[in-house]
């Protein structure tokens, strides 16, 4: 169920141009939410109550929500395998994101830009809560990141204990909340007026979630097995391919004078 947070007349339901997979369905992309969701109500570690991912900027381009971001949103932030009209958008637009995943619901921030982009991803999602202004409202910058920063502090105001995807796979760095509080969006929550008028660890426990995300992004589903058979494994044939290129194989002769250094040569190219 779609709600919307801000005024304006109901935006239209999304059509299939921007979904680029062929086995996308509103079924896999629940799924995917579900198994994000699982998390918080199965964790071994303490539960939480939320996953927050914060994009662009807001979190100083931290890899680990972008990696989660990719996961709930099929790619749509993977810069190798983009749709050409996203790479109009200017990054700042496009990244302008702030996601909290609750046990039965899910809070989303964007703006009226890059809404048109998420919308097919996300539309499916039971109890959706959709925080984004109309056209003419984000015209006025300064109100524009004013409803950005209230968003955010209505979004987290009933979460004590929050999970933050700090790390992206292979790239492990260790948990440090006192970095996440430097993230723009989450020192914003200090202020006055707007904000929540203290820090932001202050008022809520922030704890890393990367370990138990990577877990749930190598399980297998329609779309990712989609990605190893027309992708991966298309890259791997390619590169296997050149790599015998190198030999001249129908003339044994050649494979009985090509010396271990020669060979090794190969596989560094």
């Amino acid at each position: 169920m779609l709600q919307e947070a801000s005024a304006g007349k109901a935006r239209p339901l999304p059509g299939r141009r921007n979904v680029r997979s062929e086995t996308f369905s509103p079924f896999v992309s629940c799924s995917r939410l579900r198994q994000v969701q699982a998390i918080l109500r199965s964790s071994s570690k303490s539960k939480s109550d939320g996953i927050l991912c914060i994009l662009g900027i807001d979190s100083r381009y931290n890899e680990g929500c972008r990696e989660l971001a990719n996961y709930l949103l099929f790619d749509l932030y993977n810069l190798t395998n983009i749709d050409s009209d996203v790479t109009d958008l200017p990054e700042e637009v496009l990244d302008d994101v702030i996601l909290l995943i609750k046990p039965e619901s899910v809070h989303l921030y964007c703006n009226p830009v890059n809404y048109n982009y998420l919308l097919p991803y996300v539309a499916y999602w039971r109890n959706l809560h959709l925080h984004c202004l109309t056209e003419k409202e984000y015209e006025d910058e300064e109100a524009a990141e004013e409803f950005k920063i209230t968003s955010f502090v209505d979004m987290v105001q009933d979460c004590y204990r929050i999970r933050v995807p700090y790390s992206f796979q292979g790239h492990v760095q260790k948990f440090d909340m006192f970095i996440v509080e430097k993230w723009p969006i989450v020192q914003a929550f200090a202020l006055e007026g707007i904000g929540g008028g203290e820090f932001f660890t202050m008022k809520h426990e922030l704890f890393d979630a990367s370990e138990e995300l990577w877990q749930t992004y190598n399980r297998l589903d329609p779309v990712s097995l989609e990605v190893l058979i027309t992708e991966d494994l298309t890259a791997f044939d390619r590169q296997w391919a050149s790599f015998f290129s190198n030999f001249d194989i129908e003339a044994s002769s050649s494979l009985l004078e090509l010396s271990e250094a020669q060979a090794g040569e190969v596989g560094n190219t």
